[in-house]
């Protein structure tokens, strides 16, 4: 057994505490969460995160977290905090004992400064940050959260871990922008992104304003994982999706194989992706094609005969929706990603 180098725990005093410890075990049901093991009065999950175990009295919860990691840690502490707060009917006191986290800051959270910005097609821009320790991004999730103040004039106040375990974000005039990208490259001092354009929006107004040294807060990873490559892939998107199509591609093992088709506004847009031999690159030109012609060419193609296939798809919310239902007709719902980036008006 792995021995969790994490551990933290606390007491919270309830009223009634065999009540909301039934409502969180009722809630994590809901989203197929199921203890590992349940007694009379002692409740224990094992997540992705770690485990985390209630103890209840009449009048008492007690939590225990073990985690491999102070992100974990963090996770579970404000997992628990979050969840005992909004079940309870009366205000909580909640004070951690054990392992502190050794920042005020996220655990997944770094502040970079803005390096420098490249113009790589008519309607995508390459943006370098710089930083320290960014190891924990270079695994796991596509896609970082980017923080920056939304008053420019106001020094930025970045989040900061409370006693509770939550964590504590600016508001009012302080309140920070908050956008996802997608990782293009990623060392441990340097994050590079690429920002497709759009003529109005935060973003646009960030980086024609941010300078260089500008201090941008950037947590992560998360959402849209790789797709497994041990699978035939059919994958696509618009331009939107370029930057996360991009990062999968080169990110592939050689022996990877399938079909990926992208749509963009015209040569021009088009970026150079190294991709495996195995995986047919094909390009869309949305400004001469047929409409529809990105889902019609993707719904054209079927994976090789007995052979397991992944599908993945982003882009426009009802295009998403489109293709989650065809890759529904011929593939297990584990085995498929449809989402939406955008939604057109």
């Amino acid at each position: 057994m792995t021995v969790a180098p994490f551990k933290v725990h606390t007491e919270v005093i309830l009223s009634d505490a065999h009540t909301v410890v039934e409502k969180l075990v009722t809630h994590l049901k809901e989203h197929e969460f199921l203890p590992t093991s349940r007694e009379e009065n002692c409740i224990t999950y094992d997540t992705e995160y770690g485990i985390l175990r209630l103890k209840k009295t009449n009048n008492t919860v007690s939590v225990h977290l073990e985690t491999q990691t102070e992100a974990n840690q963090w996770i579970l502490q404000q997992f628990a905090a979050r969840h005992l707060e909004e079940l309870s009917s009366e205000p909580l006191k909640i004070v951690w004992h054990g392992h502190q986290i050794s920042t005020s800051l996220p655990p997944n959270a770094r502040v970079m400064c803005f390096v420098q910005q490249e113009q790589i097609t008519p309607t995508c821009i390459r943006i370098t940050l710089a930083g320290e320790d960014l190891a924990f991004l270079t695994t796991e999730g596509l896609h970082f959260r980017l923080f920056s103040p939304k008053n420019r004039v106001r020094a930025p106040i970045w989040p900061s871990i409370q006693d509770d375990g939550t964590t504590k974000w600016a508001r009012g005039e302080d309140e920070l922008s908050n956008r996802v990208f997608t990782i293009r490259y990623i060392s441990t001092t340097h994050l590079t992104f690429d920002l497709i354009t759009h003529p109005t929006g935060e973003a646009i107004d960030w980086i024609k304003n941010v300078q260089p040294d500008d201090e941008v807060l950037v947590t992560g990873p998360g959402g849209g994982y790789f797709p497994p490559s041990d699978k035939w892939l059919l994958m696509g998107g618009d331009e939107t999706a370029l930057p996360a199509l991009a990062r999968i591609l080169e990110n592939l093992p050689t022996d990877a194989a399938g079909h990926v088709v992208i749509e963009t506004a015209g040569l021009e847009s088009r970026v150079s992706i190294n991709h495996p031999e195995n995986v047919k690159l094909e390009w869309v030109d949305k400004d001469s094609a047929p409409k529809n012609a990105l889902l019609d060419r993707l719904c054209a193609i079927s994976p090789p005969d007995n052979t397991p296939a992944y599908g993945w798809f982003a882009g426009e919310f009802f295009q998403a929706q489109t293709m989650r239902k065809h890759f529904k007709s011929f593939l297990d719902k584990k085995q498929q990603l449809s989402v939406a980036y955008w939604t057109a008006t």
